[in-house]
């Protein structure tokens, strides 16, 4: 049973510590939006609760900010043509990137953001997560 516990504890604090990354737009490839600017006055599909919404508002005027319950409502806003664009943190976009070619991942950032994971007093895990 430890194993398991151990092996699911790495896997999250992979995938945590993955998430030091910046948030980045996300748009259709066919489109013609290759910057901010081209995304003014645009649909921008962003997850409730975050603070991309107001990050978005500070860089692109006029965006109509469109919210959705998780990512995959966000990613289903894009594919279908409801919003123009989506927000969402890196890596959450990548590998939509890569299984879907027909959408493209902007240069330009919002954000950068750093993430924290918390661990048992004594935890194994904590000389793994403290050399990344």
């Amino acid at each position: 049973m430890n194993a398991i516990k151990l092996l699911c504890a790495f896997f999250l604090a992979v995938v945590f510590s993955a998430c030091n990354e910046e948030a980045k737009p996300v748009i259709k490839q066919e489109g013609k939006i290759a910057t901010f600017a081209d995304l003014e006055g645009k649909k921008i599909g962003v997850k409730t609760g975050t603070k991309l919404d107001v990050m978005v508002s500070e860089r692109v005027k006029n965006a109509e900010i469109k919210y959705f319950m998780n990512n995959a409502d966000v990613y289903l806003a894009l594919t279908s043509g409801a919003v123009d664009g989506i927000s969402l943190d890196y890596p959450i976009v990548k590998p939509w990137q890569k299984r879907n070619n027909k959408i493209r991942i902007l240069d330009e950032r919002i954000d950068y953001d750093n993430y924290g994971m918390a661990l048992q007093k004594n935890s194994p895990l904590t000389p793994i997560l403290d050399s990344m």
